[in-house]
């Protein structure tokens, strides 16, 4: 499957499943924005992955990164074909509480 001009969001990009899922489809044309927390991990990930990657910094428990980060998706892109929601999220403690 060729994807020549897709455009596609994936949140936890930086390691893992995201990074796996951002690799197959540079590799298969697309352009990825990758959504992550840490600056210096999505700055690495852009390193290896080159220029159809762009990290955008958001912690997708914040409502307002999130609509930041797609304002920034819209600049470069009018159109979004893939969203991969893959970050994970962790809230510890006991059941009862």
């Amino acid at each position: 499957m060729q994807l020549e001009g897709k455009t596609a969001v994936i949140t936890g990009t930086t390691s893992g499943l995201g990074l796996s899922f951002s690799e197959n489809l540079i590799e298969k044309g697309a352009t990825v924005f990758g959504l992550a927390r840490r600056k210096e991990k999505l700055s690495a990930v852009s390193e290896q992955l080159g220029e159809r990657f762009h990290g955008i910094e958001c912690d997708i428990t914040n409502e307002e990164a999130v609509i930041q980060a797609f304002e920034k998706i819209s600049g470069f892109s009018n159109h979004l074909d893939i969203l991969i929601n893959n970050a994970g999220l962790g809230r510890f403690g006991r059941v009862e509480d």
